[in-house]
């Protein structure tokens, strides 16, 4: 009689079975630490996924991301499974940089002005610099109400492995904080930006940011989001002709004219507030047509009454292969939203999801160039 292998002896099938344990649940680290009982085949998988983003895990644990670290440097062949970071004060910063990560992917700094004098003192400059010249880097977040010129001595040496960006600027921003010469910068050729402003206050004209100096004229990805006056005539050719995916904040915005994105597939319109803005835009759209996706994004708010013409005109789009819409949603109100769109429920081309805000949708699409 032929001998069949035990399945859970095959690593491959070990290893998706664990990784559906990953999720956001607050079982997940319970289950994961589990998992490393069960057999010694088990136990690497399962501590990859319970490392993988150590903030994560101390969110959905008891225990603080401080004794993470601990644990990390106690158990220094831990530290391989690491792949996401988040940076949330110069006191942690200290402890992290006493770790060699080396397979770093992701990396997230929250900071304010207010934070600033504290870096300074606790002299964690050269340990950031460390941190984002790790040659696996290839995502890198500057998140709160970032002061440009603090980061400035970083852009020299930052990890050439970087490809996608996300700024979250102060408001309001001086010129100066955009005077850095080319040649201080590390060359960055960025497949996807983020530009957000840390305010709900005003307007501030984004030419100069987009071209704050990196590569962008392969970029693939650009999300313009937030209180941003932007004029879409001052992005190079090049760049537009290369972009497949743009998200897009309507209310500040100047008019969009999408026949100048010739290669675009995926379009995210946040912050519609009525039917005609959506007309205007789409009526832009050039032909042939190669958008995919639409997607109108989780702070757009419609009146009952805007539902069956906003219906009627997305559903009503002349192409061969009409795009699919996406309507993302704070709450689970699935069934409510579906009903209001029964022209495009019977072709198919609509679905409900739930996202909390721009940045899911985004790590989501994007990082999967």
């Amino acid at each position: 009689m032929e001998s069949r292998q035990n399945p859970l002896a095959i690593p491959e099938l070990v290893d998706h079975c664990i990784s559906l344990l990953s999720g956001d649940g607050p079982w997940s680290r319970a289950d994961l630490l589990s998992c490393c009982l069960v057999a010694r085949s088990w136990v690497q998988p399962s501590q990859y996924y319970l490392f993988y983003s150590p903030e994560d895990l101390a969110i959905r644990g008891s225990t603080s991301i401080s004794q993470l670290f601990d644990t990390l440097i106690e158990n220094p062949h831990l530290i391989r499974y690491v792949r996401s970071l988040t940076i949330p004060s110069a006191t942690i910063m200290g402890k992290m940089c006493r770790i060699p990560f080396a397979h770093l992917q992701r990396v997230v700094i929250r900071t304010d002005l207010e934070d600033l004098e504290q870096w300074e003192g606790e002299g964690v400059k050269p340990q950031l610099q460390q941190i984002l010249s790790i040659s696996s880097l290839r995502v890198l977040h500057l998140c709160g109400n970032v002061d440009l010129p603090f980061f400035h001595p970083f852009f020299k040496n930052l990890s050439p492995t970087i490809q996608h960006l996300s700024l979250s600027l102060r408001y309001p921003w001086n010129e100066e904080d955009f005077a850095v010469p080319q040649a201080s910068v590390s060359s960055l050729s960025l497949k996807s930006l983020v530009l957000s402003l840390d305010s709900d206050e005003g307007t501030q004209s984004l030419d100069n940011a987009l071209f704050y100096p990196f590569d962008i004229l392969n970029l693939e990805a650009l999300s313009v989001s937030h209180p941003f006056y932007i004029h879409w005539d001052s992005i190079p050719k090049h760049t537009k002709e290369s972009l497949r995916v743009l998200n897009i904040y309507i209310k500040y915005s100047t008019p969009v004219d999408l026949s100048s994105f010739p290669n675009l597939t995926t379009l995210r319109l946040d912050n519609l507030t009525c039917p005609s803005c959506v007309s205007t835009i789409l009526s832009s759209i050039p032909s042939p047509r190669t958008i995919r996706t639409i997607v109108l994004g989780v702070n757009c708010f419609f009146e009952d009454s805007d539902w069956a013409p906003l219906d009627s005109l997305l559903s009503s789009f002349e192409c061969s292969s009409p795009p699919m819409i996406e309507y993302e949603t704070p709450r689970q109100e699935h069934d409510e939203l579906r009903s209001e769109f029964p022209i495009l429920m019977s072709q198919n081309r609509f679905r409900v999801i739930y996202h909390s805000d721009h940045s899911d949708w985004w790590e989501e699409m994007v990082y999967k160039i």
